[in-house]
């Protein structure tokens, strides 16, 4: 697979803390590294290549403890031009005459399975908040390892934690890190996490839902019912103005459940169709307005949804014909496109009107974006009809329409397939209120059709799209 979209090298050069540990006082190394091995040589950075994308390397720590090490890895980072992502267990900040500040869910207070802070040694806490600020000035980010990595197969461990459990241990790491400690950035500015060992088990569903303009001021939400299929998930609806790439300054954020209680609901075609309309920025007692907020107060109103979640047993809950036909296309046309040498391939996040992929090509630079549709067809219904939402739709040359037809009993998709610029849907679909319908035959009848001109054998998609892209090389 030649996906690449970011080469994730997570160096797990992870407790930091625990290998420079030295319990019997010794002092905090200067802040340069260590002397180099005598046969060591020097190796000058590879140039560049050229004409092609840059590829990532995302280095990060785990516990992120120990001044020397602190120090000799801000050094490294100097010399290569580099930033790092260090993640800070908040135990290391505080030494063991205090260590009954931390009270560690499910634990005994003063509880860690890593230890804490040394006075005057390689975990010295003053020393380890004073490189943390060093860091953050010169640029490095700044995240949570949480505290007393508590990890399987022990009691109390992570993965038995609740939200409200997980909600106490980053208050705890915010105290830790910044009660009666001048740091030069504050809270709002750790960028994320990462768990103890990876582990726990916290998940709660999110669907976001947007839209590109905002219609006599209100955001409208459109779908069809299968979209809303759990009803404990998040659903956050924000607008996007793609002039300027920013996001609306207000949001949505709902539970599914409660969206279906306030939102409208339609019949279409034997099948229900919900809409909302909300008003961004929010009306004052309107039944949308206590579920509107600032979009930078978007993260206190997820943490606090959270704190509601409880762990539960999970039931296999039966996913919708329509959706895992969309998500098996979805990964069909991943699958191939990846195989191309040219093309990088990116999914759009979040996931709104025609570009659900973007395409670029690695010589060019330039970009398709493709919205993929399919159709489930057998001996007894040849055709299917591809369904399309008039209000969502965004032509543009730069856009097509990638449809494929899956055998139903069978595990494959038609050997054809349908490519169609989005600039030409309107003019060959038929138009029934809000949705344009295509009538697809795979492999074709004795009737002409509209979309004669369109196919393509599906195995031809991706390199005509790279002949496409590559033009302008």
């Amino acid at each position: 697979m030649r996906l690449r979209l970011f080469v994730l090298a997570a160096c797990g050069l992870a407790v930091l803390g625990l290998s420079g540990f030295r319990p019997h006082g010794s002092r905090p190394a200067p802040d340069t590294p260590p002397a180099r091995p005598p046969d060591a040589k020097r190796r000058a950075l590879p140039r560049p290549r050229t004409g092609r994308p840059p590829q990532l390397v995302v280095v990060s720590f785990d516990g992120s403890g120990g001044a020397r090490l602190w120090g000799y890895w801000r050094s490294v980072a100097r010399q290569a031009h580099a930033h790092f992502t260090f993640f800070v267990s908040g135990v290391y900040l505080v030494d063991w005459a205090h260590r009954m500040r931390y009270h560690p869910p499910r634990h005994a207070p003063g509880s860690s399975d890593i230890g804490f802070g040394f006075p005057g040694g390689e975990l010295d806490p003053a020393g380890t908040l004073r490189q943390i600020a060093a860091a953050y000035r010169e640029g490095h980010e700044i995240g949570t390892h949480y505290n007393g990595h508590f990890c399987a197969p022990y009691r109390g461990n992570v993965g038995e934690w609740t939200a409200a459990d997980w909600s106490r241990e980053v208050d705890q790491f915010d105290r830790l890190l910044f009660h009666g400690h001048a740091l030069p950035f504050g809270a709002a500015e750790v960028v994320g996490g990462r768990t103890p060992c990876l582990q726990g088990d916290l998940r709660v569903p999110v669907q976001v839902k947007g839209r590109t303009t905002l219609s006599r001021g209100f955001l409208h939400i459109v779908d069809w019912d299968s979209a809303f299929a759990d009803d404990s998930a998040l659903l956050i609806a924000v607008g996007f103005d793609v002039a300027t790439l920013q996001l609306h300054p207000w949001v949505c954020v709902v539970d599914v459940g409660t969206f279906k209680k306030l939102g409208d609901s339609v019949q279409h075609a034997g099948r229900t169709l919900r809409s909302a309309e909300i008003p961004l920025p929010p009306r004052q007692r309107g039944r949308w307005s206590r579920y509107c907020l600032p979009l930078h107060d978007l993260g206190a109103r997820f943490f606090d949804h959270l704190g509601e979640v409880q762990p539960a047993v999970r039931r296999a809950r039966p996913r919708a014909a329509g959706l895992r036909l969309g998500y098996l296309a979805e990964t069909e046309v991943i699958r191939r496109m990846a195989a191309l040498e040219e093309l990088n391939l990116f999914k759009s996040m979040p996931d709104i009107e025609t570009d659900e992929y973007v395409l670029r090509h690695v010589e060019s630079h330039r970009i398709l974006g493709i919205q993929v549709k399919s159709v489930s067809v057998d001996a007894a219904h040849p055709h299917g009809t591809v369904d399309i939402h008039r209000r969502s739709l965004r032509v543009s040359p730069h856009t097509w329409f990638l449809v494929l037809a899956d055998m139903r009993g069978r595990t494959e998709f038609h050997e054809e397939c349908l490519l169609i610029p989005s600039v030409e849907i309107e003019r060959i679909a038929e138009r029934s209120g809000d949705h344009l319908g295509l009538v697809y035959r795979p492999g074709g009848s004795r009737k002409r059709s509209v979309v004669d001109q369109y196919r393509v054998p599906l195995s031809e998609a991706g390199p005509r799209i790279e002949v496409m892209l590559r033009a302008a090389v």
